[in-house]
């Protein structure tokens, strides 16, 4: 029969103690890092979302300059914005946004079933003064220092940005169908411009039809 004294039942109170501790330490750790690496897939960054040759071709940056070509748009130089959405199973859009020296905004949208079928969609659109600014606002409001979520989620609406602004950049990724913050950009984005285009063959009025973020502000 094993008798333990005082000491060492104190001493094996101390050990369990001490290793319960790192236990939990290390789960937290865990947690954290696991945390932090989905973050990163959805988060604002000071980063280029589009590039030469990317393997999505919606994604293309050379596909998106030459649509932003037709309707003479730089975002990049005059300070605006590029959206890339897929709206699974239905559309994809490709949409630019300048700002202009008075303060308007001009821009374009190219839409096309998802399959790839049927005729595409394309128009350009321009946002007055105050249109622009509360619509620029609102977004770099939302975006700025967002740190991401921390799940992924595939099937959805993908929602894919550049921010233009003296030649910096920042963009973001990320599914709306899903994720609450990108949910509310495309809200803003489809509140913002279905008034300009009310020939468009897509609906819009879902994303905003329970929340108007235009009206929230935040």
């Amino acid at each position: 029969m094993i008798k333990f004294n005082d000491r060492s039942v104190r001493k094996i109170v101390v050990v369990a103690t001490v290793f319960l501790a790192a236990a939990i330490v290390l789960y937290g750790v865990g947690l954290f890092v696991l945390d932090e690496s989905y973050r990163q897939y959805s988060r604002t960054t000071q980063q280029r979302q589009f590039v030469l040759g990317d393997e999505w071709h919606d994604a293309d940056l050379k596909i998106i300059r030459e649509f932003e070509k037709r309707h003479s748009l730089d975002p990049e130089a005059n300070g605006g914005l590029r959206l890339v959405l897929s709206e699974w199973p239905r559309w994809r859009y490709k949409i630019s946004l300048d700002r202009r020296l008075d303060g308007t905004a001009k821009g374009a949208i190219y839409a096309i079933a998802y399959d790839g079928t049927g005729p595409a969609y394309e128009r350009s659109f321009s946002l007055s003064k105050g249109q622009a600014k509360l619509f620029l606002d609102v977004f770099d409001r939302k975006v700025g220092r967002y740190r991401g979520e921390a799940f992924q989620c595939v099937d959805g609406t993908g929602f894919m940005f550049e921010r233009w602004r003296e030649r910096a950049v920042v963009g973001g990724s990320g599914n709306a169908a899903c994720m609450s913050h990108y949910a509310d950009l495309m809200s803003l984005v489809a509140e913002t411009l279905s008034g300009s285009l009310s020939d468009a063959p897509f609906d819009w009025g879902t994303w905003f039809a329970v929340k108007r973020v235009l009206e929230l502000r935040d």
